[in-house]
């Protein structure tokens, strides 16, 4: 089976975020500030996500995947309690 570099982005002032982790369970990161990264080998046929949460700020969260180099999907949302998820 083929496997894919994985890479996590997120951009927010404050917030938390889950992604899917290299076992294929889901990992959680709380109190993100400014960027944060995190990349993975994944099998080309397993289900991932990524998704982010803004806390009491009123600034935006970008999300953003990347495999194998190139962005595959990115969504920005923006306020208080703004969130991005993908898949």
């Amino acid at each position: 089976m083929k496997l894919h570099e994985v890479e996590y982005r997120v951009e927010c002032v404050e917030c938390d975020c889950s992604y899917t982790n290299i076992t294929g369970g889901t990992d959680k990161v709380k109190t993100i500030r400014g960027v944060w990264t995190e990349t993975i080998t994944a099998p080309g046929d397993e289900f991932i996500h990524l998704s982010t949460q803004n806390g009491k700020v009123t600034s935006g969260v970008t999300a953003t995947v990347n495999v194998n180099g190139k962005i595959v999907e990115t969504e920005t949302s923006s306020g208080r309690i703004a969130i991005a998820s993908l898949s």
